[in-house]
């Protein structure tokens, strides 16, 4: 991690593997000289690779362990260099048993480091109230203490508010994504809930 791996494409049936471990919920900036070809193998935890650039890609797993990045070329001989960098961590949980805990009324912010990433935040809802909620550049969908997901109404023609009465009592989930699947930088957003 964070060192310049250098290589050579004898020839286009020539493949160079390197394998590293990566951490869950971590974001690497990898970059590849730029007529480098990459294919991954992993242990079966998804990997999201997004090329942004000529060479340059981020990825993100939600789960750790060891991926293997396949180098390839069509040019040949092909010099490469190789180089995996931690860019940055994830700023909530991904799913309801990590999710971030919060106290009504809810007003938080965070940021999507990738589209594939999802931040989740839980709070405590009382049956029969009312609450209104509110998300700038995120989707968001909340579910009910038996994971079902409650159905928001527009509260008022754009004022961007929601509106949910919970059917029970108990832990409810927010689940942020990203309206853009395939950020190539950083998306702040931001989250509110309120009783009515």
């Amino acid at each position: 991690m964070g060192e310049t791996i250098t290589g050579l494409i004898h020839k286009e049936t020539d493949l160079d593997a390197i394998s590293i471990p990566l951490d869950a919920d971590v974001f690497y900036r990898l970059s590849c000289t730029w007529a480098c070809t990459l294919t991954t193998r992993t242990s079966g935890a998804p990997l999201y690779m997004l090329k942004v650039g000529d060479g340059l890609w981020h990825v993100h797993t939600p789960a750790s362990g060891l991926v293997t990045f396949i180098v390839s070329s069509r040019s040949i001989p092909y010099d490469f260099t190789f180089k995996l960098d931690q860019a940055s961590t994830d700023d909530h949980g991904n799913d309801a048993e990590h999710a971030t805990p919060q106290t009504v009324p809810v007003n938080v912010a965070g940021v999507f480091e990738l589209g594939s990433d999802v931040d989740v935040l839980s709070f405590e809802l009382e049956a029969g109230r009312t609450y209104v909620v509110r998300g700038s550049r995120t989707t968001i969908r909340i579910l009910d203490p038996h994971a079902a997901q409650v159905a928001l109404a527009d509260e008022e023609a754009g004022t961007g508010n929601q509106t949910f009465t919970a059917p029970s009592s108990g832990t409810y989930v927010a689940e942020l994504g990203s309206q853009q699947p395939y950020l190539q930088r950083e998306t702040a957003w931001s989250f509110s809930l309120r009783e009515q």
